[in-house]
């Protein structure tokens, strides 16, 4: 993984998901929630996704510890 693409990812969990979601527990953090907060971020699409990288990968760890169960 490039250094850019870290810093980025990092740049994402300090500056938006740990300021917008850090206080809440894993069954706060809902889809509909996190829309919300997308729908009134200030940026572009691809920089959404970016941000919601670091966030979907720790959704997978979680369900891969079998902290989470998926839901399809």
């Amino acid at each position: 993984m490039q250094k850019s693409t870290l810093q980025d990812y990092n740049s994402a969990i300090y500056h938006h998901l740990i300021p917008t979601f850090g206080d809440l527990t894993i069954a706060e953090l809902t889809a509909s929630k996190v829309k919300e907060w997308l729908s009134e971020l200030p940026c572009s699409n691809k920089r959404k996704g970016n941000i919601l990288t670091p966030l979907r990968q720790t959704f997978e760890e979680l369900y891969h510890d079998e902290i989470i169960d998926k839901i399809h």
